[in-house]
């Protein structure tokens, strides 16, 4: 994994109900996990720099979901039924392995969603603005990919 020292981190926690068929059984899971979303700093790039005001503005890389898990502990079985009449037929076991792999995804998939990438551009605007803040910078933040404040998105063609 790559050094955090270069990274702006925010901790997110998912919950999600996975249901799962196959190998004779079904079963639905209560799915807990979290994930690290980061903003990698060795981006950054100075737009805009004012020495005399103490201004300047940086452009970071949008956060990206560096890595999930699924908390085992707190994940749980909610239901587990057999849906075959041939006894011996099921393997819960194959099924539960499946769903695990599953949850891996929905946790990293749940973890990237807009509302998460927002709460950690803005964690990162907060941490960034601080440190410059302590000694006497006022910093404002661009996000790469996203337009300025003062540019319009282009709009969306089908």
């Amino acid at each position: 994994m790559e050094q955090l020292s270069h990274l702006v981190v925010t901790r997110v926690l998912v919950a999600d109900v996975l249901v799962g068929e196959g190998n004779g059984c079904r079963g639905a899971w209560l799915i807990r996990g979290d994930a690290l979303i980061a903003v990698n700093l060795r981006q950054a790039a100075i737009v805009e720099r004012n020495e005399t005001a103490k201004r300047a503005t940086i452009r970071l890389p949008l956060p990206e979901v560096l890595q999930a898990r699924v908390d085992h502990e707190k994940t749980r079985i909610w239901e587990m039924t057999t849906t075959t009449w041939i006894p011996w037929a099921s393997d819960k076991d194959s099924l539960r392995d499946a769903v695990m792999a599953q949850a891996q995804r929905l946790v990293g998939h749940a973890a990237g969603s807009a509302e998460n990438i927002q709460q950690a551009q803005m964690t990162a605007e907060t941490v960034i603005r601080a440190i410059y803040a302590e000694v006497g910078w006022q910093v404002s933040i661009a996000w790469a990919g996203l337009p300025s404040e003062g540019q319009k998105a282009a709009p969306a063609t089908k």
